[in-house]
């Protein structure tokens, strides 16, 4: 797996452009295609090497960065199930300060400082209910957001977050029944270098009535990764791997809550399939995603999934909430 670093200064949500990586050469027998394009499935994905899987993502249409986040097993998980990355349209994208109470701030120029002190109320709150005595110094900086604000670029489905969080939701085609398409539904969040806090975090995705969960489905992974000396002069990586249980699963959403552990990069995936009615080709559909990023939790939080909704509760923190499009019968 690649590992890289990003350097942002901007609180706000930046939407990146990918320059695609040149994939070296695969077995072109490894990858085959149905008569629509997509990519078969490949149930040997597990006897592939690393470079193979890369490429068969690739040619799925799994961003190449996202690719770079993934474990190995992550990577082959996909690849068994083959298919075609369809388009989809950002329709919104915003990031809240949420207090213990529920109050949300979007953060705006004008709202920095009514943050600021909602930040200090709630650590007075905290200090209170648990008898601690956490200085303001251990408040995460409220950082002034560009003039640019968010910027609409190529690679519209893929985001970065506070400089060292990258979030990505990705709708997969994986085929139809007669009467029904298939569509994975794959979450990545990956987090390049520490961040401030490293407690409980969240993660929840959730789509209207017309896409129904499969049974059996959901494969959640959390992955981290550690660079240390080898003894020899030179470092090598420490990896640890950990399956997530999913959170208020529904037939129209999910999520994950994990324990954020530091190290160089940590990387969380979350996928699971959807059928939809053939009879819904043409009509819009809609995804919400939401990454909960925890400063301070009073005994835990709660993900509560609606349709189209993910509300995750009783932690103060940084939300981050991207509302996406797309059309029924998308290929």
């Amino acid at each position: 797996m690649k590992k890289f670093t990003f350097i942002l200064t901007s609180l706000l949500v930046f939407f990146l452009v990918q320059n695609p990586i040149l994939a070296e050469e695969t077995d072109k027998s490894i990858i085959k295609y149905e008569k629509d394009g997509r990519v078969k499935p490949i149930p040997e994905a597990n006897t592939l090497s690393e470079k193979d899987l890369n490429n068969v993502l690739e040619e799925i249409g799994v961003h190449n960065d996202v690719t770079s986040n993934l474990s190995k097993s992550e990577k082959e998980n996909i690849a068994e199930k083959g298919g075609k990355a369809i388009d989809f349209q950002v329709e919104s994208v915003k990031t809240y300060y949420t207090s213990f109470d529920g109050t949300r701030i979007e953060y705006t120029k004008k709202n920095l400082e009514k943050i600021k002190k909602q930040k200090v109320k709630d650590l007075k709150t905290y200090n209170k209910k648990t008898g601690k005595n956490s200085s303001i110094l251990t408040i995460e900086p409220t950082v002034m957001p560009t003039d640019s604000n968010i910027s609409t670029m190529a690679l519209k489905d893929k985001v970065k977050i506070k400089g060292k969080l990258e979030f990505a939701q990705q709708v997969i085609y994986l085929g139809s029944t007669k009467t029904a398409y298939k569509y994975l539904i794959n979450t990545n969040a990956a987090w390049n270098g520490n961040p401030w806090n490293q407690k409980t975090d969240a993660m929840g995705v959730a789509w209207d009535k017309g896409g129904v969960a499969k049974a059996d489905t959901f494969q959640g992974t959390y992955y981290q990764s550690t660079e240390v000396a080898d003894g020899k002069g030179g470092s090598k990586w420490i990896d640890n791997t950990k399956t997530l249980k999913m959170a208020s699963p529904q037939a129209y959403g999910h999520g994950v809550k994990f324990k954020l552990r530091g190290g160089d990069f940590q990387n969380i995936n979350m996928s699971r399939e959807i059928r939809a009615s053939k009879k819904l080709a043409g009509d819009p559909a809609y995804l919400i995603a939401k990454y909960h990023h925890t400063h301070r939790n009073l005994g835990g939080f709660s993900i509560s999934i609606g349709v189209v909704s993910v509300d995750i509760e009783h932690s103060a923190g940084d939300q981050t909430v991207i509302e996406y499009s797309y059309y029924y019968g998308n290929k």
